[in-house]
């Protein structure tokens, strides 16, 4: 896209380098002059309506590429914001059932597990199954508490993966 623009861009700059540059003393020398019906050419001329068709082409091709592209462009940008904002919503909304839960077996049957656990690597998905056994630690702390800090370790690291 950037080299299209760029491409357009460099072409009217040639286009119009080509071009004599006018001064308003030549455009009334040019009306004033007398050629007694001499036939003289005008050597500016055919150059002048030639780069005027081309810089008009060019106007029209850049300008369809334009409105090809840059719907185009806004579509994307608004799928990945899309994207974002989904991923943002599914991580709260595990972070609320985190808290909110009270066993495991709740999180695991959750609606928004399954996406969750799309997306855990098998390891972590093992920390916090049901099946494996978790040893209370000199903590103090219960056997659910140390399943909700491994889900909530593991959605820090999804939620990095995504660079949310």
């Amino acid at each position: 896209m950037k080299y299209v623009i760029l491409f357009f861009i460099l072409a009217n700059i040639f286009v119009f380098s080509q071009q004599p540059a006018f001064s308003a003393e030549n455009i009334a020398e040019a009306q004033v002059k007398i050629t007694k019906n001499t036939p003289e050419e005008n050597p500016v001329w055919p150059f002048s309506v030639i780069g005027t068709v081309i810089v008009a082409f060019i106007g029209l091709v850049s300008g369809a590429i334009g409105s090809i592209i840059a719907p185009w462009a806004n579509w994307s940008i608004e799928k990945k914001r899309k994207s974002i904002e989904y991923k943002q919503k599914l991580i709260s909304d595990v972070r609320a059932l985190i808290d909110s839960s009270s066993s495991i077996e709740d999180i695991l049957k959750s609606s928004v597990w399954g996406v969750i656990n799309a997306n855990l690597s098998k390891e972590e998905v093992r920390s916090i199954s049901a099946d494996n056994l978790i040893h209370v630690a000199s903590f103090g702390m219960s056997e659910l508490d140390m399943r909700k800090m491994a889900l909530s370790e593991a959605i820090h690291k999804l939620e990095k993966r995504w660079k949310l």
